[in-house]
């Protein structure tokens, strides 16, 4: 019985389960949500681990378009679980007692390809797919991935061929970027403004309680955590533009320089 047969509308669900090992290729919708979760995902594993597929790492499984999560392999049955786009890639979209066999010399041959790649360990998602790019070894999802924004806007810049999704992304990084140099400059006016205010007012007491103690010399890492207080009670709940702790202390530095002597 070849697939077309087993996914004859008339049969029973039951009888087209009967009718093969196991589905292997996943329902758009669910596979499309897999697809999105692993994208979301910042760094993929390229060495043994939990999340593998008959032997196969976590990072060249979903190269090859198997979801190493949700697959299962025992002694009667081999089952990839596949992302999007990989039952076309591998033309099987269910997999029968005969078929198996070629099924895992097909998928054994990707992998080998994709491990000519040399990625090892912990590797960030974007290098991971910019070396796929520049080596033309394309993942079977990569089309499906560009037909949901949501999953377009995950990939690196090259890869998108959606022209509408590339202008929207496009926009939104411009947008972005405005807001990234607004939350910046508010920082910066935060800082220069109400931060070096209070650091005058610090000295005008003589940085009474923020000295060392054998020394008598400032503590400019005491100072700048008391006006990283202060400011941060002046942001309040905008805590976007309180700026970070270690532009606190250098310019700490550079005013207690800038003192008159």
């Amino acid at each position: 019985m070849n697939w077309i047969d087993a996914l004859d509308s008339k049969k029973t669900d039951q009888e087209r389960y009967d009718a093969v090992l196991g589905v292997v290729s996943s329902e758009r919708g669910v596979g499309m949500d897999l697809l999105r979760e692993w994208l979301s995902r910042k760094f993929w594993r390229f060495n043994a681990g939990d999340h593998q597929f008959d032997g196969i790492s976590e990072g060249l499984c979903l190269l090859a378009g198997i979801d190493p999560e949700k697959s299962m392999i025992t002694d009667m049955e081999y089952g990839p679980k596949f992302l999007p786009g990989a039952s076309e890639f591998y033309e099987c979209v269910m997999i029968t007692a005969e078929d198996q066999g070629q099924l895992k010399i097909a998928i054994d041959r990707q992998v080998d390809e994709l491990r000519s790649l040399g990625l090892t360990g912990r590797v960030r998602l974007r290098k991971v797919l910019e070396l796929c790019y520049k080596n033309e070894l394309h993942p079977p999802w990569l089309h499906a991935a560009n037909d949901d924004f949501e999953c377009a806007k995950m990939l690196p810049f090259d890869l998108i061929t959606n022209p509408q999704f590339k202008a929207r992304i496009r926009q939104g990084a411009s947008s972005r970027g405005g807001q990234a140099r607004a939350s910046k400059n508010a920082k910066t006016q935060l800082l220069q403004k109400q931060g070096k205010e209070e650091f005058e007012r610090l000295s005008a007491k003589d940085f009474a309680g923020l000295r060392v103690k054998t020394t008598n010399r400032v503590n400019a890492v005491e100072v700048a955590h008391e006006i990283y207080e202060f400011l941060g009670e002046e942001v309040g709940e905008r805590d976007e533009i309180l700026p970070e702790i270690t532009t606190v202390q250098s310019n700490v530095r550079r005013w207690l320089k800038n003192l008159p002597k």
